[in-house]
């Protein structure tokens, strides 16, 4: 049998040849060096974790319309039990996970960085602590294997990555988790940093936002929602025609929306984020890299996120083992706690929450949709539905809370009419919805 699944991949991969030089696009040389492959990595995996997700990274990417890639790892620690689309769809994805492999065949030329797929490993119940080597190559180590659609080969790097176990609880209670919903998790296909190297974008770990927005107190926070409250903003803002940024125009500093000055020097006045930035900055929401770098063009990773929201929320909640990728010494950790009690979070798995991994657009909307009904708050409809032209591309999950945060001005698409739901927020970015969504809130509450 595996012989036979070794020859189909072979088979498939000779089909995209054919089928290029049947257009006359027969294999001619390699591109320009410098395109990147990496895997994603994730920390704190207990022995017998299940649903660990590897997203499979590129950067400088050419055009690619065929690859097979290959696996390798310790299997004495970990499986490796399926795949999810990401820039390679679900429906190109030629799945192998038993022989280690995926291959992926499309019509015309994939051309966005990001994720290109999601590995799904676990971890084997008798696994001993350590770091495990993730490497990925391609298929026989054939150069073919990674083509675009002029059948140009695509010279590549690739970087490993690694799932961190750690030592199995001995005669103690194992950590609490919360049960994901099966069909809407946050994330199918996260795009990842190593867990814990993104700068927090905190100066106290789990503090209360000052200033302005605080909504709930110091109570801890229960699944429960709080009472309805109106759903018209004190001050409507006006909006504007146009996608720049892939966001919609509002102005949230229409009405009485406080602003303080800038201090980040990457982010000037002229900057279409900084009304923005300066908002969220304001109310002490965001502190930036350092106390004069805001980092406008870097992404934002769940836990950067999640924290924001929570300051944001005013909420205040005790650090607790929810999920195993998530001690409770992290700075993220009471955040990610009233998020899981609120209903706003359930992880990418049971286990896994995945903090260092980068978030995508589709997510964002996800979170925020679930924190407007964690606040029992509903948004005005001031836009008509937008049919985006990667909509088939949006995860089931989050196709409600894209529609929904379209139609409430929060979030929109780009110029090409596209709205890239795989597509990681910059920093820039998520400051503007949150700031609208805040903004939101804050005037239902008045």
């Amino acid at each position: 049998m595996k012989k036979r699944e070794d020859k189909h991949l072979k088979i498939i991969v000779a089909a995209l040849c054919l089928c290029l030089t049947l257009f006359g696009l027969a294999p001619a040389s390699a591109l320009a060096a410098g395109t990147a492959v990496q895997a994603g990595s994730i920390s704190e995996a207990a022995p017998g974790a299940t649903g660990l997700q590897i997203p499979v990274r590129i950067e400088n990417n050419p055009g690619i319309a065929g690859a097979a890639f290959v696996f390798t790892y310790d299997t004495a620690a970990l499986t490796l039990t399926g795949f999810t689309g990401g820039l390679f769809p679900e429906g190109g994805l030629i799945k192998n996970p038993d022989r280690n492999n995926v291959a992926f065949f499309g019509v015309t030329d994939i051309k966005e960085n990001g994720t290109l797929f999601t590995a799904v490993f676990s971890v084997k119940s008798g696994a001993a602590a350590g770091d495990y080597e993730i490497r990925i190559g391609l298929v026989d180590g054939l150069d073919k294997n990674l083509m675009n659609w002029n059948a140009d080969v695509v010279p590549v790097t690739f970087s490993p990555g690694k799932i961190t176990v750690k030592a199995a609880d001995s005669g103690t209670t194992p950590p609490a988790t919360t049960t994901p919903e099966s069909t809407t998790p946050d994330s199918t296909t996260p795009d990842s940093t190593t867990p814990g190297t993104t700068t927090p974008d905190v100066t106290t770990p789990g503090s209360t936002p000052s200033g302005g927005g605080a909504t709930s107190g110091g109570s801890t926070p229960s699944a429960t929602a709080p009472a309805a409250t109106t759903t018209t903003p004190a001050a409507t803002p006006s909006t504007t025609s146009g996608a720049a940024n892939g966001l919609s125009a509002v102005n949230i500093l229409d009405g009485n929306a406080p602003l303080a000055a800038s201090d980040f020097t990457d982010v000037p006045k002229g900057h279409w984020a900084y009304d923005y930035v300066s908002y969220m900055a304001g109310y002490g929401f965001v502190t930036g890299k350092s106390t004069s770098l805001f980092a406008p063009s870097d992404s934002i990773t769940r836990a950067e996120f999640i924290t924001i929201l929570y300051r944001m929320d005013g909420a205040s909640a005790e650090p607790a083992s929810v999920f195993a990728d998530v001690p409770e010494s992290a700075y993220y950790a009471p955040a990610v706690a009233w998020a899981v009690a609120a209903g706003v979070t359930s992880g990418v798995s049971e286990q896994s929450f995945a903090p260092g991994n980068r978030i995508t657009r589709q997510d964002i909307a996800t979170l925020l949709a679930r924190y407007l009904n964690y606040k029992n708050i509903t948004l005005d409809e001031t836009n008509a539905e937008i049919t985006f032209t990667d909509a088939t591309g949006i995860s089931g999950y989050a196709k409600d809370a894209v529609v929904s945060m379209q139609k409430a001005d929060v979030i929109g698409g780009y110029e090409d009419g596209s709205f890239r739901p795989q597509g990681e927020a910059t920093r820039a970015e998520a400051a503007k919805m949150l700031a609208v969504v805040h903004y939101f809130v804050s005037g239902s509450a008045s």
